[in-house]
């Protein structure tokens, strides 16, 4: 319980920090960041927030910074246990088929692991020439978010949706039933079983093509219940008013 209580404690001043400093320091990259070659949100860089040194300028040297507090992991599969107190190594053990020890601080871990990988995709992404993105999301533009990225709440229905091939769009699945733009990068999606936290995290070229692609965090949520889960999206589009393309998710 107390690493439980402490992993939440940093992410909340994380959460904190970001919103009264970094974000205030780099306003300017609001609604012109269709423009900008490479465009990371600074919330990408909460890991920073975690380390006892000063924040550090270099995204990817927060892989290796270690974290104020160390987490314990367990091998799913056997009985080693190791401890993890930064990027590198939190992304090593969930590779490697390790879990917390402790059940309670699961959705934490998860949340770091999302925002570790975020990290690792955003720092290999280079300069697009072509972009077919939006300048900014809205209601419908988020409504035709690929089926994955849509409220699905266990394993068995997930693997169902994906298996029919007439649902193609986040509406489709799970329609909206509210919205709300909480700043340029995050959007508050309501749907009938929970709500979803999405985020723009980067954009720019992940896979070479040279046309530029979108990193997206959503952050699931039962209303009034306990599941929360968080999952990566790299999306892109092939031409203006295309159908978004779901690159990859973690």
């Amino acid at each position: 319980m107390k690493y439980f209580n402490s992993f939440f404690l940093v992410i909340s001043i994380c959460v904190l920090v970001y919103i009264s400093g970094c974000f205030h320091e780099k306003n300017s990259l609001t609604k012109n960041t269709i423009n900008i070659p490479v465009f990371i949100n600074p919330v990408i860089t909460m890991a920073a927030h975690m380390v006892d040194t000063a924040i550090v300028d270099n995204l990817a040297d927060e892989l290796g910074m270690p974290w104020s507090i160390k987490v314990s992991v367990k091998q799913v599969t056997g009985e080693k246990i190791r401890e993890v107190n930064n990027c590198n190594s939190v992304l090593a053990a969930y590779n490697d088929g390790f879990e917390t020890v402790i059940d309670s601080q699961h959705i934490a871990h998860m949340h770091a692991i999302m925002r570790c990988k975020a990290i690792t995709i955003a720092i290999k992404m280079t300069p697009s020439t072509i972009s077919h993105l939006n300048p900014s999301l809205d209601k419908v533009a988020i409504s035709k978010l690929p089926t994955a990225m849509a409220f699905i709440g266990s394993t068995n229905e997930r693997l169902s949706i994906l298996a029919d091939a007439s649902l193609t769009t986040l509406n489709e699945v799970t329609p909206i039933t509210g919205f709300s733009q909480v700043n340029y990068y995050k959007f508050e999606v309501q749907a009938i079983d929970g709500s979803q936290a999405m985020t723009i995290l980067a954009k720019g070229d992940t896979n070479g093509d040279q046309i530029e692609d979108l990193l997206m965090q959503v952050t699931n949520a039962t209303e009034g219940g306990t599941y929360r889960a968080t999952h990566l999206f790299v999306l892109s589009k092939k031409e203006k008013d295309g159908s978004w393309l779901l690159l990859a998710e973690y």
